[in-house]
């Protein structure tokens, strides 16, 4: 009964010591889990974070920003405007027949839901807040890490 007791407790301590919230890192193909972008145009950026169950939806909309604020940086700009508003959804390929004639042709189509754990975003970014004609600008600098913040001169 007491080795019983221990087996189970071992199981439980292995099962959990790997999950996790996930990380603020960059995606790769084996895990999928962090941020992922994709340069549009000069100033304009897709930014997307793919977190487990376990991040929390504050912690996975921290994690975006900081993506988009460090995109502005390290491209020269201190201000970026999201150009549409943050969406947690996710694509998924779908296939229906109609259902009075089971020998109807499949039709297919993509179509989005919401989905625990992904965010994305297209930013525009900008140096001057004059070129940024009726958009709501964010301070990059305000999403950064203290210790990764530009120096002020």
């Amino acid at each position: 009964m007491k080795l019983s007791r221990i087996m189970v407790l071992l199981a439980f301590l292995a099962g959990t010591w790997g999950c996790h919230p996930t990380p603020y890192q960059k995606a790769y193909p084996a895990s999928a889990h962090g941020y992922s972008d994709r340069k549009f145009c000069e100033d304009t950026f897709y930014v997307q974070f793919v977190a487990n169950a376990l991040t929390f939806p504050d912690t996975l909309n921290r994690y975006l920003y900081r993506r988009a604020a460090e995109l502005t940086v390290r491209h020269g700009f201190r201000y970026f405007a999201i150009v549409g508003d943050p969406c947690p959804l996710t694509q998924y390929h779908t296939e229906y027949r109609s259902q009075e004639d089971e020998r109807a042709r499949i039709d297919s189509m993509e179509v989005e839901f919401p989905t625990w754990g992904t965010m994305r975003m297209t930013i525009q970014c900008f140096q001057d807040p004059q070129q940024a004609a009726g958009l709501r600008l964010i301070d990059a600098q305000a999403h950064l890490p203290k210790d990764r913040r530009p120096k002020q001169e």
